[in-house]
């Protein structure tokens, strides 16, 4: 198999800057391909700086808009606010990322365990592909990684959701990664999560859950309702697939083959 080219991004805001500068630090020493997504008041030469006023789903949709302009095979988004439970660094597990994409079978999504984690592995898991990760139904938003066709999908829906509602009215960044999956799963490609890599993400209090629910729920619905006007896609299966993901979380009784077919 070819490698893949793949560049990591790192989201970066007020409250983790100092964080951002380590994790920055430790790209460089292993020479990794990486950009820093800047909505801190700190301003850096060489960062991509949108502006402090900037919210996750605007920096998400710069991710993608930049990775979308390069073309490359594959990008990993990096929230500021994940850390290392261990004495590895952030080169370890991008290192890892880059091993995983090259082996994983026709994968489209592929994230790493988490504290605090949404999505988490046991719920999702739709079949073990090997001792360290598992078909998923869903992964979470923090340190994600996104083949080319799911982030330019992803780039050219948000453009869609921008010009109609304005993306900087929302704040929270939920449901990039439902939407991510659903999309692939549609389109029959695979959806990874490695069980035995976990990372550390602090529960964030920085925004009003209720909202971000809201914001959350009109993300899902324009993005469904995106990829049926806009790219033919059947809408009863999007919204089975949809409703199958929510559900597997809470009860668990689905399989591969369920959102798969045999």
């Amino acid at each position: 198999m070819q490698n893949k080219k793949l560049m990591t991004y790192i989201n970066n805001w007020d409250r983790v800057h100092n964080d951002v500068l380590d994790k920055e630090s430790q790209m460089l020493s292993n020479n990794i391909p990486h950009k820093i997504i800047n909505s801190s008041s700190q301003q850096k030469e060489g960062w991509i700086n949108i502006g402090s006023n900037a919210w996750c789903y605007r920096q998400i949709f710069e991710v993608f808009k930049d990775a979308y302009k390069n073309d490359y095979d594959y990008i990993s988004l990096l929230f500021g606010d994940i850390y290392c439970p261990d004495e590895k660094d952030f080169a370890y597990y991008v290192n890892e990322t880059y091993e995983k994409i090259n082996s994983l079978p026709d994968c489209y999504v592929y994230s790493t365990s988490f504290t605090h984690d949404g999505w988490s592995y046991p719920q999702t898991i739709l079949k073990h592909y090997d001792e360290d990760v598992a078909y998923v139904c869903g992964t979470d938003t923090l340190y994600i990684t996104l083949n080319k066709n799911v982030y330019r999908f992803a780039a050219s829906f948000l453009h869609f959701f921008d010009k109609k509602h304005g993306i900087d009215n929302f704040a929270s960044g939920w449901a990039v990664d439902i939407i991510c999956s659903l999309y692939s799963i549609y389109n029959r490609k695979n959806v990874f999560r490695n069980k035995k890599t976990i990372l550390v993400h602090y529960e964030n209090s920085g925004y009003n859950v209720d909202k971000a629910y809201n914001e959350m729920n009109l993300i899902i619905s324009e993005a469904i309702n995106y990829m049926v006007e806009y790219m033919d896609y059947n809408r009863e299966i999007l919204n089975s697939i949809h409703e199958m993901m929510m559900q597997q979380r809470v009860v668990q009784k689905y399989d591969y083959n369920s959102f798969y077919g045999a």
